[in-house]
């Protein structure tokens, strides 16, 4: 009789809980929606200044008489196709051309070996004698000779030329190649490099060196909003600290913690090691986060907590200022436990491999957009039947895919731009609580609460207009709609497909440190609400009023 009046009672709560609010009351949706809640208050990023710089001039002028020329040979290609070069020097059955024609036809071959970005090729007029009208061009495929970096106090020059290993003898050697070594290193914590070729000491030689400014080797950034959930605390503070090159040059070393005005904490720590030049690394991530539920659920001392460990690899395939593409690899291993009044209601334990692509490109309709694609597979076993399972019927053992795409179109009024977003969720069979994925909230619905809804499989779109006005880069006014949908697999008594819509308007303010001793400082007002006869919030809320700020150093 006892064990019946106790699971009468956890029945009866759990439905209590299941009702009264969204899924953020599990500890496992809870870390998920906070990590999506976290806002992004950067603007529009500015265009990836100059990284290449070349001393080396092209063919100087030539003057002199004009001859008539039969035909024009080009010795010495090997990387572009013939019929380009021949298009370029075509001149039918021969005609009189001055020698300053002839330079701005060598010119012509050098410019378009260096718009397929071979930086280090120069088509040139040698000495000759001109017999029967034939004039011969040569092309002159350069080598970086040598790399050298200047003076720093606080790395070793030996550590940056070792970033440009590869580089070094190469005849074929492309801008996208060399950008992809500049961009690895500029991504040091605490370093900002350029480079700049210099003609070698002999013909085609080519040195370069990277001109390395120093800057801070951390970053600190603390940070306070009103995104949480009534149950766990809407006020939440954070801080995020980032540290480079601490144990090895390239490494770093970053935590993540946040606590809020309730009862919810989280901590990330992850260090990455470079294992392969700046083009590999070892990532190591622990998370652990825990909550207590308040508001009207306080009577039930519900309380969870998630513990997840991850080890990854990452790999930059492609890389140059206008495309990057990555790929990521690895394995993760998640425990979450949720309890009420001291007894433990759901117990869960997964392990993941995953697989991944990320990146970027630019387009020539002024727009960049960033992707990434995740396919996740579960290898714990999918028993149903444990009692302690957090979700009814919900397996371990499911394959999930992830999408995310971001766009950032410019419009050529007012210097302002949409940025335009789509993610999304599938999943092959019901899955546990964790892997649900949830709408709601700043990040994905503004204008519900964190987590409103969840599913199996879900879908998210968003448009946002932003108009810099009236200070370009220091403050801009947005709009924007937000849609979620999620869909439930093997639907149980009561479960059902839903969606929402938001739409609302905001302010972000940046500003900028006026010296490298000053911290910039980012703030975000955002009004939102439910729109389209979207279902009316749980918390029967009409608006909602985000605040937000963070300040770094």
């Amino acid at each position: 009789m006892q064990r019946l009046y106790m699971f009468m009672f956890l029945f009866f709560h759990a439905v209590v809980v299941h009702a009264v609010g969204p899924a953020v009351k599990n500890s496992g949706v809870s870390e998920k929606a906070l990590r999506q809640s976290q806002p992004d208050y950067r603007l529009q990023k500015n265009e990836t200044p100059t990284l290449i710089e070349s001393e080396i001039s092209d063919v100087p002028e030539i003057t002199g008489p004009s001859l008539f020329i039969n035909k024009i040979i080009v010795e010495g290609n090997s990387l572009l196709p013939e019929a380009l070069i021949a298009d370029i020097v075509e001149i039918g059955d021969g005609r009189e051309m001055s020698l300053g024609e002839l330079k701005f036809m060598v010119n012509r071959i050098s410019h378009a070996y260096a718009k397929a970005g071979y930086v280090l090729v120069r088509a040139y007029l040698p000495q000759q004698e001109i017999v029967d009208g034939r004039v011969t061009i040569e092309v002159l495929q350069g080598k970086i000779a040598s790399i050298s970096a200047s003076d720093s106090e606080r790395y070793a020059s030996d550590d940056i030329v070792e970033s440009f290993n590869g580089l070094v003898g190469s005849d074929t050697l492309t801008a996208d190649e060399l950008q992809h070594s500049l961009l690895n290193l500029n991504d040091v914590v605490g370093i900002s490099a350029r480079s700049v070729l210099k003609a070698g000491v002999t013909t085609g030689a080519t040195d370069m060196v990277v001109n390395v400014e120093e800057k801070r080797p951390y970053k600190i950034s603390l940070d306070a909003d009103n995104f949480g959930s009534e149950f766990t605390g809407e006020n939440r503070y954070g801080v995020t600290a980032l540290a480079g090159s601490m144990f090895t040059f390239g490494d770093e070393l970053m935590f993540r913690g946040v606590t809020s005005n309730g009862e919810q904490n989280y901590i990330n720590l992850l260090y990455r090691l470079p294992v392969i030049g700046l083009n590999t690394f070892v990532n190591a991530s622990y998370v652990y986060s825990n909550q207590q539920l308040g508001s009207n659920l306080a009577p039930l001392k519900a309380k969870g907590d998630s513990n997840i460990s991850t080890l990854s690899v990452s790999h930059y395939w492609k890389r140059t200022r206008s495309y990057e593409i990555a790929f990521d690899v690895g394995f993760s291993d998640r425990s979450y436990n949720n309890e009420q009044l001291g007894i433990t209601t759901s117990d869960d334990h997964l392990a993941n491999l995953f697989v991944g692509v990320k990146g970027f490109f630019d387009d020539s309709f002024r727009a960049r957009t960033y992707y990434s694609v995740l396919l996740q597979a579960g290898l714990t076993g999918g028993d149903t039947s444990d009692p302690l399972n957090s979700r009814l019927n919900g397996r371990s053992d499911a394959v999930i895919g992830l999408v995310n795409l971001t766009r950032y179109q410019g419009v050529p009024v007012l210097d302002s731009y949409f940025v335009l977003k789509a993610s999304g969720q599938w999943a092959d069979r019901r899955v546990l609580s964790p892997d649900l994925y949830a709408a709601g909230g700043m990040g994905t619905v503004r204008g519900y609460p964190l987590a409103e809804i969840a599913g199996d499989n879900a879908v998210l779109i968003s448009a946002e207009y932003i108009v810099p006005f009236p200070y370009k880069k220091s403050i801009s006014l947005f709009t924007f709609i937000d849609h979620g949908a999620t869909f439930v697999n093997e639907p149980l008594l009561g479960e059902k497909d839903k969606n929402i819509t938001g739409a609302g308007f905001g302010v972000r303010v940046n500003i900028m440190p006026s010296n490298n001793s000053m911290p910039s400082v980012d703030l975000m007002a955002t009004y939102a609400t439910p729109v389209l006869g979207s279902q009316t919030p749980s918390d029967d809320s009409s608006s909602v009023f985000y605040l937000g700020g963070v300040v770094t150093y």
